[in-house]
């Protein structure tokens, strides 16, 4: 039994470290753990839009209010989401203890790895683009 969700924050932390070993090995600029937080938090983005605009397309119309301070809401919640979830990356020095454990896995297991976040990544936002294009038609 997985205590305190340590198994979701270590998939979480395998993605962040599979996409910033990929910018690393594209270019070696520096940059790569900002990169990385990048696509982590574009990833998270698009799954919260893609949930909400499928409850939106369960209820049969709009839910989320389409105005100014609705979007205001919408971008403070989803940041406070992103901000909370990428947290968990680096308290009590998770990112350190599990990069040991990555960097051991077989070289199948880290490519099939970083295909599978790439994938996961893409279908996210392909999700979020057919479920908000679905949910736009929706009335208010």
């Amino acid at each position: 039994m997985r205590r305190n969700g340590i198994g979701t924050v270590k998939l979480l932390c395998f993605a962040y470290w599979i996409l910033r070993r990929i910018f690393r090995a594209i270019i070696d600029d520096g940059l790569d753990n900002f990169k990385a937080h990048v696509f982590v938090a574009g990833a998270e983005m698009f799954a919260i839009l893609t949930v909400m605009s499928s409850v939106d397309l369960l209820v049969g119309r709009r839910v989320m209010s389409t105005s100014r301070a609705g979007s205001a809401w919408l971008g403070y919640g989803l940041a406070t989401v992103i901000v909370i979830a990428n947290q968990s990356l680096f308290s009590k020095n998770r990112m350190a203890r599990f990069e040991s454990e990555f960097s051991g896995y077989s070289t199948r297991s880290r490519t099939i790895g970083g295909i599978t976040v790439v994938s996961v990544v893409a279908l996210l936002v392909v999700a979020a683009i057919f479920a908000g294009m679905a949910a736009s038609r929706l009335p208010r």
